[in-house]
């Protein structure tokens, strides 16, 4: 069974297929589930493409419209590729979820120049090339949705995570800007900025820090994690129909650590 399938949600007279980064675990494949279970279909993509593949076997299996691409965001030609095929595939393209992401935790003085060039890679020069590759797409389609996902942690730093937020920022900024340029388009930016969700990249990342989640969880006001569904959601409203005069919005999806 599909998760968040919310009850009357509005519907569109032309399904929007949406192509989602970094679809193969975590908040997206959770978004891609959501997404295919409100009628659009999907582009499940992500560097790992049996992971992309299972995604989208089990969208299929539980009765949603989802195939999987091969897509790195920091390798222009899988991007290139991915794009194309999925809006041959889907019969274009009306969305992009900009998930794909990466963190280290580390001290800046450990940021050696190689980590700072993926994290820089992964979190926002991936976002802009996957953009710049989709944009004209949803031309073609007669408008579309974009959702980046950012961080909270671009908002209120974080310890230990300079070139990651800085990154974050980045997507933050970079929302604003292509919510001006395209809106003459109909194509709406949107960013959704997650707080502290449990994925399998939060797992990893304490890994070297026993103790760390409760103490986390602790100073959430709402005294739990985040979850994939709970971020899933907020992307689905802004890819939805109900959204078409929003854009150049970032909504926080933290539990009230970050109240603007």
């Amino acid at each position: 069974m599909l998760t968040g399938i919310v009850i009357g949600e509005e519907s569109e007279e032309r399904p929007r297929p949406i192509l989602v980064t970094g679809a193969a675990s975590g908040i997206g494949r959770c978004a891609a589930e959501v997404l295919a279970a409100r009628g659009h279909p999907v582009a499940v993509t992500d560097r790992d493409g049996d992971g992309a593949e299972k995604a989208a076997a089990a969208i299929r299996d539980a009765g949603g419209a989802a195939h999987a691409f091969l897509l790195d965001v920091t390798d222009a030609a899988t991007i290139r590729a991915a794009v194309a095929e999925a809006a041959a595939r889907l019969g274009g393209l009306g969305g992009l979820v900009n998930n794909a992401g990466w963190t280290l935790n580390v001290p800046l003085e450990d940021h050696d120049d190689d980590l700072v060039d993926t994290l820089l890679a992964i979190n926002l020069s991936g976002t802009i090339k996957v953009t710049r590759e989709v944009v004209p797409v949803l031309r073609e389609w007669g408008d579309g949705r974009i959702v980046n996902v950012a961080s909270d942690s671009a908002r209120t730093g974080m310890s230990n995570g300079a070139a990651y937020t800085a990154a974050k920022g980045g997507v933050l900024a970079l929302t604003r800007s292509l919510a001006r340029e395209l809106a003459r388009d109909e194509i709406t930016v949107n960013a959704v900025s997650p707080g502290i969700v449990d994925t399998p990249l939060l797992a990893d990342s304490m890994r070297q820090a026993p103790g760390m989640l409760d103490k986390l969880r602790r100073g959430i006001p709402m005294r739990r994690l985040g979850t994939p569904a709970d971020v899933a959601s907020a992307i689905a409203y802004f890819c939805g129909p109900g959204a078409g005069y929003v854009t150049g919005q970032t909504l926080s999806v933290s539990g009230g650590m970050v109240i603007v």
